[in-house]
């Protein structure tokens, strides 16, 4: 059954038959009635792909992250940023896809997406990744970077809420702080040019510490191990916790204790 087959049964054009489906205020209310009634006489469905291309919009909003999807459905951050991405895209009636790296590099990735525009989440894009979205003339929106005056961000105050809360600690009286923070995002991937997140972060820490007039604070860090095979693994709590727990024990002090922990660049 094709389109063709359709608009001769109904006696109208191919032209009116891809209006009653893509712009039907283009038609007379007779002709779309009898169209529409005779699709579903014969049983026609209409093609997604030419729909889209007879409406030049797929009406699809493309979500690209760093992550392979087990990592990013895992990671309770990402979960809360489709939860509102999503009720969006349901006001707008859109559809959300989310697209990981394809064979080791988000270009492939933003080359193969069928999107009328693109988030990006948790990296910064890189030089080739913004001309390729100029090529495609795709809106971005990023999360967590910003690139360009002329792209909407919306980004978090890494440093100066980095600063804020060991202020806060020391000024409780705590003196051994131990920061943890997951791996740094992978910057191999064509298209990133990596997370600042945790550079930010690590800054606002240290400025904090050089204005705190504290001389007797003692600072560690550590990276915590994320496994990648297992998305259980991936939970922030169980390993900031296991990991924490061992620097305590072995610390033997008798000062007070407290641990930072940074959240994933991008999640």
């Amino acid at each position: 059954m094709t389109i063709l087959d359709l608009a001769r049964e109904a006696g109208v054009s191919k032209t009116a038959v891809s209006f009653a489906f893509n712009a039907p205020d283009r038609l007379a209310a007779s002709t779309l009635k009898r169209i529409l009634e005779k699709a579903e006489e014969m049983g026609y469905v209409p093609d997604p792909v030419a729909r889209r291309l007879a409406r030049r919009s797929s009406g699809n909003l493309g979500g690209l992250i760093l992550q392979s999807l087990p990592e990013a459905f895992a990671n309770p951050h990402f979960q809360e940023l489709f939860q509102g991405i999503g009720a969006f895209c349901e006001r707008s009636l859109l559809s959300l896809t989310v697209i990981p790296p394809l064979e080791g590099e988000l270009l492939t990735s933003l080359r193969n997406a069928a999107v009328d525009g693109v988030i990006t989440l948790g990296f910064t894009p890189s030089e080739p990744f913004l001309e390729l979205m100029h090529k495609r003339s795709l809106p971005l929106v990023t999360v967590d970077s910003r690139v360009d005056p002329a792209v909407p961000s919306v980004t978090f105050r890494d440093e100066s809420s980095a600063r804020e809360l060991p202020t806060r600690i020391l000024h409780q009286g705590f003196r051994r702080l131990h920061i943890l923070a997951f791996p740094p995002a992978r910057q191999e991937l064509r298209g990133s040019s990596g997370s600042r997140s945790l550079t930010r972060r690590l800054m606002g820490f240290k400025r904090a510490l050089e204005t705190s007039g504290v001389r007797d604070a003692v600072v560690t860090f550590g990276v915590s191990p994320v496994d990648s095979q297992g998305p259980g693994n991936l939970c922030w709590p169980r390993y900031g916790a296991k990991d924490t727990l061992r620097l305590w024990s072995a610390c033997r002090t008798p000062r007070r204790r407290e641990s930072i922990c940074t959240p994933k660049p991008g999640g």
